[in-house]
């Protein structure tokens, strides 16, 4: 039986597509730890996909690349925009809950007013297929 944070032993383990964020369409992750987040709004946001530890229960999926606006929908445009310049990475924390589960939290910018401060929210990420 599958039990909640059980190791991981590979990233391989992980591939798919996932989905359960409100502004996400899929998230997809491929072998060798690289995978990319298609948002609803069309934007796509590389990710790398690391164990944290040598246990491997804690998943770490980090944005690679520049910010986008795009990637920050629940701010107000002129606030995503001017996030986008000097943002850093968007980084989710996740445990694999089971085998098509993951749950923990993301790292990234949030409304604050008509501009955004820096937060976390709790998500889960689904399997999908």
């Amino acid at each position: 039986p599958f039990k909640q944070g059980t190791a991981i032993t590979s990233t391989e383990e992980l591939s798919g597509t996932w989905g359960g964020e409100d502004n996400i369409n899929k998230i997809v992750i491929m072998r060798g730890g690289r995978g990319f987040v298609i948002f609803n709004n069309g934007a796509t946001m590389n990710i790398t996909v690391e164990l944290s530890d040598s246990e491997g229960k804690n998943v770490i999926v980090t944005q690679k690349g520049r910010s986008n606006a795009s990637f920050y929908p629940d701010l107000a445009r002129t606030a995503a925009l001017n996030a986008a310049v000097s943002a850093g990475p968007i980084k989710w924390t996740l445990i694999l809950v089971d085998e098509n589960t993951l749950k923990g939290t993301k790292d990234t910018l949030l409304p604050d007013g008509d501009g955004y401060k820096e937060g976390s929210l709790s998500v889960t990420w689904s399997r999908v297929n």
